[in-house]
């Protein structure tokens, strides 16, 4: 039999089991049974491994079969593979967004500028620092969301297959 490290992976990110069932998309008994030891499908074990974001292969404590072991190494492979991949996708947005940011507020800074010639330079500055830290903020939780839910549906298809 399998000895699986569900419920000590699980237990250190604080989640209760139906949390973690609710991320993973599978049954609270379906966890209960992996916690006590039952062996379950890599399809489960894939989409557990996705919500706790570690790879298959940190499930286990111990795999007795050695043709299941071989495919759940080379499951891992793919899986750390593919997070590598993802969060150059991430950084890469995240900088083109900052950049672009960037860019809009040094224009829009010339134009205000030479409008607003007696305007308090200090206070000019304080205002677009906010502004930037203010755009890039929600730039940040827009790519957090709605980012890592496209890269969600992407990679766990690929992970699934």
């Amino acid at each position: 039999m399998n000895k699986y490290r569900v419920a000590e992976l699980r237990k250190k990110r604080g989640w209760t089991q139906e949390v973690l069932a609710e991320k993973a998309n599978i049954t609270v008994r379906t966890i209960q049974r992996i916690e006590n030891g039952t062996d379950v499908s890599l399809d489960t074990l894939a989409s557990i491994s996705n919500a706790l974001l570690v790879p298959v292969s940190e499930l286990f404590e111990s795999i007795e079969e050695e043709a299941k072991e071989v495919e759940i190494m080379d499951m891992s492979k793919e899986q750390l593979i593919q997070l590598k991949y993802r969060k150059t996708i991430t950084v890469s947005i995240t900088l083109l967004v900052i950049a672009a940011i960037l860019l809009v507020m040094s224009i829009l800074g010339v134009e205000i500028n030479e409008l607003a010639s007696g305007y308090n330079t200090t206070l000019s500055w304080l205002a677009w620092v906010s502004l930037l830290l203010l755009l890039i903020g929600l730039a940040n939780y827009y790519l957090g969301v709605k980012l890592n839910e496209m890269l969600d549906q992407k990679y766990d298809v690929i992970l699934k297959s």
